[in-house]
């Protein structure tokens, strides 16, 4: 969605540039990354460990699949809320939080009981969802009328209160965060059909995705938020 990425830096000493690195993050997602704030759940919590372990950063923000890229690639030292890919030789650390993501939709006539309903409908769902949510949730969307995947989450919830959708696949809480934005008094149904999904940060180094999983292991962050 972003042709370039949006980045700043955290100061660190004058005796610790040498220790300066990038970390990929995803889109604007509140409450978890304020994009170009530095600020939110996930980005602190991530910025905490990365600290602790010596290093002063920059934030990339991009979208799952260039993240990804770019650490192969080491253009980044780490990128944020992602999950293991079979074979790939990069370095997953232990799971850092869950996201709970739901089916939603305004039409009273909606009804989305299990993944396979799905396929009735008009679906805008988040960037990669096919690759999170399963197989299964790939073969029901595949038999939809219309479904897309977009990164920036403003305006997939857009397409619901536009009536350009008839369901949106998202995190609860993006949602609830953005839906004041366009009408925070609608009645909306939320369909709990997926399992909880945990996120990973992965590296290209092992040594460091070690020391990642040694800190995050001691702090033991909640997964989740109520």
């Amino acid at each position: 969605m972003f042709i370039s990425a949006l980045s700043f830096t955290i100061p660190v000493p004058a005796a610790d540039k040498a220790k300066i690195i990038t970390i990929g993050s995803p889109l604007n997602s509140p409450p978890y990354v304020y994009e170009g704030e530095g600020r939110g759940i996930e980005m602190e919590l991530v910025a905490s460990i990365i600290k602790k372990m010596g290093y002063g950063f920059t934030w990339r923000h991009l979208p799952p699949k260039r993240m990804r890229h770019q650490v192969l690639q080491r253009e980044i030292t780490v990128g944020i809320r992602s999950q293991p890919v079979p074979g790939d030789k990069l370095f997953y650390s232990r799971p850092y939080i869950q996201f709970q993501n739901v089916a939603i939709a305004l039409d009273p006539n909606v009804q989305v009981n299990t993944v396979q309903d799905l396929s009735k409908y008009s679906v805008v769902a988040f960037q990669n969802a096919k690759d999170v949510l399963g197989p299964e949730y790939a073969k029901a969307v595949s038999r939809c009328t219309v479904y897309m995947e977009v990164a920036n989450q403003a305006k997939q919830i857009e397409t619901l209160f536009r009536r350009r959708s008839q369901v949106i696949i998202l995190e609860k809480h993006i949602f609830n965060h953005f839906r004041d934005m366009f009408d925070p008094k609608s009645e909306v149904k939320i369909f709990e059909i997926f399992p909880p999904t945990q996120y990973s940060a992965v590296f290209h180094d092992k040594t460091m995705r070690d020391e990642f999983d040694r800190i995050l292991q001691a702090t033991q962050p909640s997964l989740t938020r109520d």
